[in-house]
This record gives C-alpha cells, structure tokens and sequence, in this order.
C-alpha cells in the first residue's frame, strides 16, 4: 500500500471551492493509501483532524503556520507557507512512496517540492490550472480597470509560470491538469491527465423534468466583467423580449445590468445569491446555462447545470466546456466582433437537441484518476533504490 504525503494549502470538508476541492482528494485518496501526512495551514479547517479519522486510512495532519490576512494577501500567505512546507518535505520525503501538491490548484505558483525535493518518491501535481485568459479581442468587454489588471496579472503570471516549470521540466511523473488549456501549458511530465477539481454530491441535484422549460436563460456566479456579462445583455438584444434572463448572484457588475432593467420590460431579474438548494431549483425552471466567462479554470456551476439537464453555451475556453461535458455549447471567440449574435444563436438551437443530465464529475472517478497517478510508485521506487 502507498503512504503518501499530501501537500493541501486549501483542505477543509465544510467549504466549497479550493477548500472543498482539497477535501475531495484528501478523502478520494484515503481509500487507496496505507497512510497519508497531509501538510494544510494553520488555522485552516479546525475541524480537519476529527473528519479524518472517519476516513479509511490512517492520516496525519501537520500544520504549518503562515501570516494573517492583516500581516499579507493571499499569495504572501501562500508563499509563507510553500517555504515552511519545502523544509518540512525535504525532511520527510524519503519516508513516502508518493509525493502529491494538491492545492493552491494552480499551475504557475510553484509546489513545494521546487525547493525541497522528492526524496525519490513520485511526484504528482494538480488538478491545477490558471492557464486561461481573457482573449484581447475582448477587452472591452471586461472594462478599463480590470483589463489593466489583467495585463498585469498576465505577464507576471507567464513569466513565474516558465520559470517554475522550467525548474519542474522532469521531475513531474503525473501532472493532472484542470482543462484542456491547463493541459496544452503543462510543465513537462512523464504523464499529463485532464480531471477538474469538481467532485460533486449528485444526489442533491435532481434531474428537470421532460420537456425543458421554454426561453428561460440562467446565469450563476459572482457578476464581474470578464464572466461576459456584456456579452449576455447584447445577446438578449439579439434573441428579443420572448427570452427571460436571470442572474443569480452578486457583484460589481450588478450595476450594469441595472441600468438596462428599465428598457428591457421585466425581460431580466436579479435574485442575488442563493443557496444551493435554490440555485438547483432554478436550474430546473430554465432552459439553458448562459456562462460566457472568459477567464475561468473551473467554473463547478456548469457540472451542477449539466447534471440536471441543462445545455450550458459557453465559449471555447478555459474549464467551463470540460465540466459541462457532453452538454457543452462551446462557441469559439473568433470573430469579436460577431460573438453576441452567434452566442443567440447557440441559445436558440439549444430548443432543437435534446439533452440529457450528465453526471461525470464524482468521487469514484476521482478515484480512479489518482489510483492510476500513484499506481506506479511502488516500481518507482525499487528503480530508485537500485540507483542507490
């Protein structure tokens, strides 16, 4: 049996997103190891060590300290803790036959083993992605101030994401990548792999009823420029006050969508953020998943709408097409200047397919992504001994 070391900035089993991802494979790979260390932050998840113990192996948890959200922002405290964890891996490596950076899930901040080695054990790294960003074409569609910050973001990203994956070339054996744009920039590996992050618990998802409901639009998430608000309200303006749209969540672009409620006659309404539950329900009440975001390696919402049933139209790019899978709409970027209409477009032949729930993104599929990523470790290893 493998004893692992798990590397998990984010792991908590009560929280969604980087911390649920951690979760999720913390918890997938108890079920294939004899032992696991995992490494988190201090004050992550204080509930950790009892959720453990209900799991399938024996598994340590080791704290590293880092700064508070007073003392530095995010990547300050991530950095912090990558250098702690570093020392605490190149002390302990050689006592594991597997060596997994789960989360910060992305693939330009470097792991931990940059700094500290392996110790001769297999390296597996991800899912991570960040390898996705807003087309040029595009860039008045997100706004002055976040496009400044996105150049920004985008150079400094690049340029910390060849270094770190020069210094990674080879000592990869699996990299298990967010989408296919993660996967194209990957660092080079003896293995790359597309699994998202995204475990879902579908038994709290239902499937609509037949037939979908008619000309009812949904949007779910944060409403920020470059998840192609712009783009929805133009598209409207192509598909006519026969199609309603709703937004379900809040943000800095609420106010966009404001100023053009008094000339769209009820055609728009903003519900601001649900929960779960509701966000489900109001999936099955609509007909499509309209989710132009152009800057996201995930995007859980579009495996939560194609579960049940819905067609999700996106564009070609970045995690959001992998996660809806086979009830993807993915409309390319190219050309600009077209997109909004070809977008109605996409919405209106959605009414001539049939789509049926798809329930890809589960635990046991996991699970099977990170038995085939440590499977070999036990030959790795009796290679490296022979070495020595």
């Amino acid at each position: 049996m493998t004893r692992l070391l798990m590397t998990a900035y984010a792991c908590d089993p009560n929280q969604g997103s980087e911390s649920g991802a951690g979760w999720a494979l913390l918890s997938a790979a108890s079920e294939l190891c004899e032992s696991i260390t995992v490494v988190t932050r201090s004050g992550e998840a204080p509930a950790l060590e009892s959720e453990c113990e209900k799991l399938g192996c024996e598994v340590r948890v080791v704290r590293i300290a880092t700064l508070t959200a007073e003392e530095a922002g995010s990547y300050g405290r991530y950095l912090r803790w990558l250098w702690h964890t570093s020392l605490f891996v190149r002390r302990e490596a050689a006592n594991f036959d597997v060596l997994h950076h789960a989360t910060f899930a992305s693939d330009w901040l470097p792991p931990p083993v940059l700094f500290g080695g392996t110790g001769g054990a297999r390296l597996v790294w991800g899912p991570a992605g960040g390898n996705t960003y807003p087309p040029m074409p595009l860039a008045k569609r997100i706004g002055v101030r976040y496009l400044a910050s996105t150049v920004v973001r985008t150079c400094s990203t690049k340029a910390v994401r060849s270094l770190t994956h020069v210094f990674m070339a080879g000592r990869v054996d699996t990299f298990i990548a967010m989408n296919s744009d993660s996967g194209r920039g990957a660092p080079r590996a003896r293995n790359v792999v597309i699994q998202p992050n995204c475990v879902l618990d579908y038994d709290g998802i239902e499937k609509q009823a037949v037939p979908r409901p008619k000309r009812r639009l949904l949007f779910v998430g944060r409403l920020l420029q470059y998840k192609g608000i712009d783009l929805i309200l133009d598209a409207l303006e192509h598909l006519g006050t026969e199609w309603s749209m709703t937004f379900v969540g809040d943000g800095p672009a609420r106010g966009r969508i404001e100023k053009s409620l008094s000339y769209r006659r009820g055609q728009v309404t903003l519900r601001g953020w649900r929960d779960r539950s509701e966000v489900v329900g109001e999936m099955g009440a609509s007909s499509v998943l309209l989710f132009p975001s152009m800057h996201d390696s995930g995007g859980w919402v579009a495996a939560e709408a194609a579960a049940v049933g819905l067609p999700v139209v996106c564009l070609d790019l970045g995690g959001v097409p992998t996660l809806a899978g086979r009830n993807a709409v993915a409309i390319p970027v190219a050309p600009a200047s077209t997109l909004a209409s070809r977008i109605a477009r996409s919405v209106v032949e959605t009414e001539l397919s049939f789509f049926e729930p798809q329930r890809d993104w589960t635990r046991s599929r996991l699970k099977s992504v990170l038995s085939r990523s440590y499977g070999q470790c036990n030959e790795r290893q009796q290679t490296n001994s022979k070495k020595w």
